[in-house]
């Protein structure tokens, strides 16, 4: 009996192994032939007694808990963090603004308790929104992200379950917030209001890149591969002290995190290729039936190493080139000029732009002194305003066909530093 009160006042696991429990059988069976009070009074004590180990084992039955949330790696937009172009670590999570992506969420649910709601950053899901494929451990639910770029956190709260008939909270044990980026759309340069002369150029800038990028984005000014100068991102540019007669790229770009799934990378958001005016005009180059006269130049012409003034019995099938030398503001500059002799004399072509197309290709535009047809690689050309216009696909082996009345005049090759052109 002493035995059995001592057990009272210790814990349960006082009695959890088996050896234990002989020993009190034992006891009971034995105060049992002492006496009838005795051997009563140990039943109704052992009956209170395996009533607590239930009462004890139900209330420490595991319940629900949150393990964590993860983005299911289907949306459009991946981690690419292998890449040899990033030079910073990707996020974990990308999507386009708008777009619906699946979340993961998952659960220590041992005992199989219905999950009947929960809210993910102020959107509520009940379980008819669950997504095929969800069971008691794992709950798959679509969600749509903001429309507004940048770095956005996804959180779940306020997860309940049903046990019987009481509605309760799940446990939150894992992390309840992902990380995404959402992609930086639609970041278009335009180079508008061009303006040139023999040593400067001017021009203005149309663009939406996103604000918390602009101090990490530059416009550079090359000469062929060589900076000639750089600027931070503004609305308007006036560049001077240029050569005149030159090709020059104009290229915006910076080392930024479009959040488009490569991490932080150097993005090209422009190149265009513009020239400087020479201080003559290519017009006074008469070209007529099998010759060309160079004599109204304010230069001196080079053709095959020799000074020239003028060149006859030309090939109407050929094309030309000659070396112009010039001075200006007493430095000497050369510039090379390509030209194709007809009995039909060819235009006088200014090519204003290449302009590569986010799009893919190129957009092509130029003026002419004759209002002919033109055409690229079998595209004719849009006459807009005066310019010409059009899109091609490819600059590989690039010219302009000249038509007159269906017949055929004469190419115009597009080359670096030819014509004022690239």
């Amino acid at each position: 009996m002493r035995k059995l009160k001592k057990l009272m006042k210790n814990d349960l696991n006082a009695i959890s192994s088996t050896s234990e429990l002989a020993k009190i059988k034992e006891n009971i069976v034995f105060n049992k032939k002492k006496s009838p009070l005795i051997f009563m009074g140990s039943v109704t004590f052992l009956t209170i007694l395996l009533g607590s180990i239930i009462i004890l084992f139900l209330g420490l039955r595991t319940k629900v808990s949150f393990l964590g949330m993860e983005i299911v790696r289907n949306n459009s937009l991946k981690s690419v963090k292998d890449s040899s172009i990033i030079v910073e670590e990707a996020k974990e999570y990308y999507a386009k603004p708008g777009e619906v992506i699946t979340l993961e969420l998952n659960f220590n649910n041992e005992n199989y308790y219905d999950i009947v709601s929960f809210v993910v950053s102020g959107t509520p899901y009940t379980s008819y929104m669950f997504n095929d494929g969800s069971n008691y451990k794992t709950i798959y639910v679509d969600y749509q992200v903001p429309s507004v770029s940048g770095t956005f956190f996804i959180s779940v709260s306020e997860i309940k379950y049903i046990d019987g008939t009481k509605i309760k909270n799940v446990k939150m044990e894992g992390n309840d917030t992902v990380e995404i980026g959402i992609m930086y759309a639609n970041c278009d340069i335009e180079i508008e209001n061009f303006r040139s002369d023999v040593t400067s150029i001017a021009f203005d800038i149309k663009q939406n890149l996103p604000k918390e990028l602009l101090d990490d984005i530059e416009l550079f000014i090359y000469e062929k591969d060589t900076l000639i100068d750089k600027f931070t991102i503004k609305e308007s540019y006036v560049v001077t002290n240029l050569k005149p007669g030159t090709i020059y790229k104009l290229e915006i770009s910076g080392i930024v995190d479009l959040l488009d799934g490569k991490g932080k990378y150097k993005h090209y958001f422009l190149e265009k290729e513009v020239s400087t005016k020479l201080p003559f005009s290519l017009s006074e180059i008469e070209i007529g039936n099998n010759y060309a006269d160079f004599s109204k130049l304010p230069a001196t012409v080079y053709y095959e190493g020799k000074e020239v003034i003028r060149l006859d019995n030309l090939d109407e099938n050929e094309v030309y080139e000659v070396l112009i030398t010039y001075s200006y503001n007493n430095t000497l500059y050369e510039y090379y000029y390509y030209f194709s002799p007809s009995n039909k004399e060819l235009p006088t072509i200014s090519f204003d732009a290449l302009v590569k197309l986010d799009s893919g290709g190129y957009l092509l535009t130029f003026t002419a002194d004759k209002k002919y047809d033109y055409y690229v690689k079998e595209n004719k050309c849009n006459l807009i305003n005066d310019t010409y216009v059009i899109t091609i696909q490819d600059i590989i082996d690039l010219k302009v066909s000249v038509y007159l009345d269906n017949e055929f005049i004469g190419d115009v090759q597009y080359e670096k530093n030819r014509n004022n052109f690239i």
